[in-house]
């Protein structure tokens, strides 16, 4: 790509690998649940996505026209403009994308173990912790300069906050919450009565969660690794995590979804061979399986020489159908042929 680093080619690749990702993972959420089942958490996943499409579109300026991996000695006074436009949009997302998922992903669990009273009210304050931070850092992220146009224009006359120190803050306690979100489940998965491969794709689920816990930490560590007199060039490890931790959430908030889809392709094949089987033979008598019926046919042949002539004789055809009447009793059917072959 003329004009971009490789940081910038990197991060692009990166970013729209996961992005379509995490859509493909959402779209087979929603084909499970689409049959009247749809819920608010279905909703605010499908909002999720939206924003999370227009980061992408903000990482790929942040590379293409904000001289992301370059040193910032070297951009222009638009690129430097751009820079700065590219951190303010994204934070505004970032911050909105990953309040929403918090709020999607417990009231999926509210759906599926609300009817517990103290996780229940866990829930519910979780719901208030993530609401809460929200609110408080999606306010002061927008009002973080004044005037606001001050953050993409350093030179205005105004102030600004300690922005380094505030993502540090915002990075700290949106891993915090996120641990919290993910103990929900640990209690109430104890106690349920689970096929294997139920317990396979819910543990799956719940490892998948913990990385996504994971990101928000490895994303606050590397917050602090910024160069403030030199963003452009420094920021690359902190945006890609920055992308990566929210696409990584809506894999995770799928993934318990798939347990139902996969159960049934498993109970759809076994039902198919157990149809496949449903004809078979055994010491010379077929047996057939039909809708409502059984059917048992048995054939007997002599054989005999006579004259050096052989001939074979196929005996009485028996057949006996077990049928149901209208009124749910069992009825019996026979019938008989004789043939020459």
């Amino acid at each position: 790509m003329t004009g971009v680093s490789k940081d910038g080619e990197n991060a692009i690749i990166i970013v729209y690998v996961l992005t379509t990702v995490a859509t493909i993972c959402a779209a087979m959420r929603f084909k499970i649940r689409w049959h009247g089942q749809l819920g608010a958490d279905d909703y605010l996943l499908a909002f999720s996505l939206v924003l999370i499409w227009l980061q992408a579109v903000g990482n790929t300026l942040l590379a293409v026209k904000g001289g992301m991996g370059r040193p910032m000695a070297t951009l222009s006074e638009g690129e430097i403009e751009w820079l700065f436009k590219m951190f303010y949009a994204p934070e505004i997302g970032y911050t909105l994308l990953t309040g929403v998922l918090k709020l999607s992903i417990l009231l999926s669990y509210k759906r599926i173990f609300g009817h517990m009273r103290k996780i229940l009210v866990y829930i519910h304050v979780l719901m208030g912790l993530a609401a809460g931070w929200l609110v408080s850092c999606l306010f002061v992220i927008i009002f973080q300069c004044w005037p606001i146009h001050k953050v993409w224009k350093p030179l205005t006359p105004g102030g600004c906050i300690d922005l380094l120190a505030f993502l540090w803050a915002t990075s700290v306690s949106n891993f915090i919450i996120d641990w919290l979100i993910l103990s929900v489940p640990l209690i109430p998965i104890w106690k349920l009565q689970m096929t294997p491969i139920k317990k396979v794709f819910v543990a799956g689920s719940f490892a998948l969660g913990s990385i996504a816990c994971i990101t928000s930490t490895v994303r606050a560590a590397v917050t602090g690794t910024i160069d403030v007199t030199d963003m452009s060039k420094s920021v690359f490890m902190a945006s890609i995590w920055t992308y990566i931790e929210p696409t990584v959430a809506i894999v995770s908030a799928c993934l318990p979804f798939f347990s139902k889809f996969f159960t049934e392709k498993v109970r759809n094949i076994g039902t198919k061979g157990r149809s496949m089987g449903n004809k078979y033979s055994k010491n010379g008598s077929d047996f057939e399986k039909g809708e409502g019926h059984i059917t048992k046919k048995t054939t007997t042949t002599v054989s005999g020489e006579s004259r050096g002539v052989r001939n074979q004789h196929e005996l009485v055809n028996y057949s006996v159908r077990v049928g149901a009447t209208p009124d749910g009793h069992l009825r019996l059917h026979s019938d008989s042929s004789t043939s020459l072959v």
